[in-house]
């Protein structure tokens, strides 16, 4: 009976264990289909002449283009993004075409401008191709600590760029930091369950 006891034990807490390791995967696997997503609506609304006109370093109209960057600045408001963006090679580096802020990014002189270079940029998006069109990473640059997803994409007129989405990193610091919480938990409950049936089968001898 004891040993039956401590094998229902186990068995149900490697299942508890098990599942909640599936819930994890599955929440950050739909935090990546949320920026994906986004990817693909940053790229439906910036038209392809923005990219060009920014390879060809000619100036866009300005009420169309601030149009686009307050559809950008409502979308992340409305969606927790922290950013949405696109962003063209230059050289070693990159430009921003066009770019969604925050606030504290006008008082602090944040905002990035039309071809305004990108100077922290994550080393790993220089990877992207169209082999390889999307990436997900985990970066600091000067902006914050981001959670991102990077599109590739070509225009007609053969030129590449890259839209990203942010997430602020501690999105998915406090889903890792909850899981670990509620393993630990649960770990405890089976380990006091174990004691208490110690100390039942002790008195019982007793």
């Amino acid at each position: 009976m004891r040993k039956k006891y401590y094998l229902v034990l186990i068995i149900s807490y490697l299942l508890i264990i098990f599942t909640l390791i599936l819930f994890w995967i599955s929440q950050k696997n739909n935090l990546k289909k949320q920026l994906l997503e986004a990817t693909h609506f940053v790229n439906e609304i910036v038209p392809e002449a923005l990219i060009d006109s920014a390879y060809n370093k000619k100036n866009f109209p300005i009420l169309y283009y601030d149009s686009l960057r307050h559809i950008l600045n409502n979308t992340a408001d409305n969606n927790n993004f922290e950013y949405l963006y696109v962003i063209i090679p230059q050289k070693d580096s990159f430009l921003f075409v066009i770019s969604s802020y925050k606030r504290i990014d006008v008082l602090n002189n944040m905002i990035s401008k039309y071809l305004s270079p990108y100077y922290y940029y994550p080393s790993n998006i220089k990877n992207l191709s169209p082999e390889r069109p999307v990436m997900f990473l985990k970066y600091t640059d000067e902006y914050g600590s981001f959670f991102s997803a990077f599109h590739y994409y070509i225009t007609d007129a053969h030129h590449p760029y890259i839209v990203g989405v942010d997430y602020d990193l501690n999105i998915i610091s406090s889903l890792n930091w909850k899981f670990i919480f509620i393993i630990l938990a649960v770990t405890i409950i089976f380990i006091l369950a174990i004691l208490l049936n110690f100390n039942r089968e002790y008195k019982i001898k007793k």
